[in-house]
């Protein structure tokens, strides 16, 4: 039943509560509203592609519809755009929140 339940999940789309990116507080907030989802991505791959899975791993959805997927795209972009302006590493920044919202990665004991 609690798996039942769980792969219920993996066949819903999602949205990402944020409408608009003009400074560099809201590229913060639209990296960690997407890890806050537990989306991996890379800012410069498209949203589209990301794909839901079961409790097996089995892919089942995308995680987006293509209106979010384009929405989102296109938020990425403008995210770009302030980066630029403001001279910032865009990259940087992911890694930063990625780590504020996921924590430091494990390290492997050789």
């Amino acid at each position: 039943m609690f798996i039942n339940a769980v792969n219920k999940q993996s066949y819903k789309t999602i949205t990402i509560n944020i409408d608009e990116v003009n400074n560099v507080e809201d590229i913060e907030l639209f990296f960690a509203l997407l890890y806050k989802e537990r989306i991996f991505f890379h800012p410069e791959t498209s949203l589209s592609g990301i794909v839901n899975t079961d409790i097996y791993g089995n892919q089942t959805i995308r995680t987006f519809t293509n209106e979010e997927s384009e929405r989102l795209d296109g938020l990425m972009d403008k995210c770009f755009e302030v980066a630029e302006k403001e001279n910032v590493d865009i990259f940087k920044v992911d890694m930063r929140i990625q780590k504020l919202i996921w924590g430091e990665p494990k390290k492997k004991n050789h």
